[in-house]
């Protein structure tokens, strides 16, 4: 049962993050502390300053040797779990697609391990710091594989760009690919480039090199990419790769045929989507964090030193800076959008997924690979975290189901705490 104290050292825990939480809300919707501009700023800045130096140290200061590998093999078998179940749902029900499985995959299996997880599960079980470290490179090991579906998904859609939300002129105004949004519904909805307060996880070059707003045009950098496509040529049919972008063409298409002729599936190859995901993965500031991290924990677990105390003390500094200021900034991406609730079906879903798909396939995967008593417990409840956001990053790059992430995160991490507290009384019974 949860006792008093421990009740009231959750509450210690998990109060400060909420209010910093409405601090974000309140300075851009409210005070006016806060313009969308520099909210975009700030998100920058914790992504890619503040956030590695708290991955890297709760990855470095963990001894690789007495880590539990049960738990990063658990977690990646909850995963497995869930993509092989959506998978037969799409070949038995021929009611899915592979847009779906990729949205429901992320709703069930990304929790907010690290910015939630760290304040909320320490004061409940003495393997959370520890854990969230295996929990964590659980996650960078399956980053690969999601960003795999994410682009076999856009090579699915012939002709069309794989990377961000490439907007092309037609007729009646610039237009997403894949939503057929307006650039004006898009930009209601807080989606439109960096001005929604998003935590910005890739870098900058990247954005410059492989991404383009809505509505925006053709970068240099863009074309120059779409000229290099041009030369790919199949069957007569001019194929483009995800990074391509051509200028003046509508990019529209009527049962599958562009220009009058009719296109062939893309001819990019398994090896090629795979160097691209790696690219990308290389330019994520996460994995540079977990990379360095893991190498320092090999060698200081090998030859048991210490980390120096000026080391440590600056990570600690820099550590308690980004979960306050990723909390301000999921307030400010709350205040960013029209409205915290696309549709209550759709908040359904996601917390379907995640308080319920979650929790049960990692507590299946647990027991499968023989974890008990509190690693157990642990193991279950951080399955239950609220949605993680850069499963929105995610979605919002690739453009697909943008509303269902904004309700997933903005409500998520409002509510999650009483189902927290259940799901431990219970498994404390």
């Amino acid at each position: 049962m949860l006792t008093g104290g421990q009740f009231y050292d959750v509450l210690c825990a998990v109060v400060p993050l909420y209010v910093a939480l409405f601090l974000g809300y309140g300075s851009l919707k409210w005070w006016g502390v806060v313009t969308p501009e520099q909210s975009a700023g700030i998100s920058r800045f914790n992504a890619l300053i503040a956030m590695p130096p708290l991955i890297f140290e709760i990855i470095a200061f963990n001894n690789p040797y007495t880590m539990n590998n049960r738990l990063i093999a658990a977690y990646c078998l909850s995963n497995g779990i869930v993509l092989v179940g959506l998978c037969a749902w799409v070949w038995c029900t021929k009611c899915g697609n592979l847009d779906w499985v990729i949205t429901l995959f992320q709703l069930s299996v990304m929790p907010n391990t690290i910015i939630v997880g760290i304040p909320v599960l320490s004061p409940l079980y003495s393997v959370t710091e520890s854990g969230i470290a295996a929990i964590f490179i659980g996650q960078v090991l399956w980053l690969f594989p999601t960003l795999f579906l994410y682009e076999l998904k856009e090579v699915r859609k012939m002709g069309q760009p794989a990377v961000g939300s490439v907007a092309q002129v037609q007729d009646d105004g610039p237009r997403s690919l894949h939503s057929g949004e307006t650039t004006e519904s898009a930009a209601e909805h807080g989606f439109e480039g960096h001005e929604s307060g998003i935590p910005a996880l890739l870098t900058q070059g990247e954005h410059n090199d492989f991404r383009i707003g809505i509505g925006d045009e053709p970068s240099h950098a863009a074309t120059e990419v779409s000229h290099k496509d041009e030369e790919h040529v199949k069957n007569g049919s001019r194929q483009r790769n995800s990074f391509s972008v051509a200028n003046g063409e509508s990019g529209t298409r009527e049962n599958g045929t562009e220009h009058g002729h009719e296109m062939a599936p893309s001819q990019m190859n398994l090896k090629e989507m795979a160097i691209k995901v790696a690219k990308k993965m290389v330019q994520l500031p996460l994995t540079h964090a977990t990379v360095m991290g893991i190498v320092y924990s090999l060698i200081a677990g090998r030859w048991g030193f210490d980390p120096l105390r000026i080391l440590r003390n600056s990570l600690d500094i820099m550590g308690r800076i980004t979960l306050g200021l990723t909390m301000y900034s999921i307030g400010l991406f709350m205040a960013g959008q029209k409205k915290l609730v696309a549709s209550w079906w759709v908040a359904f879903y996601g917390a379907f997924c995640r308080f319920i798909v979650g929790p049960g396939t990692m507590g299946v995967a647990s027991l499968l690979l023989g974890l008990r008593g509190d690693t157990l417990r642990f193991a279950f409840l951080q399955a239950a975290l609220p949605q993680a956001v850069i499963s929105f990053v995610f979605a919002k790059d690739y453009n697909l189901h943008t509303d269902v992430f904004t309700t997933a995160v903005s409500l998520q991490t409002i509510v999650f705490m009483p189902i927290v507290l259940v799901y431990y009384t219970l498994l404390e019974l």
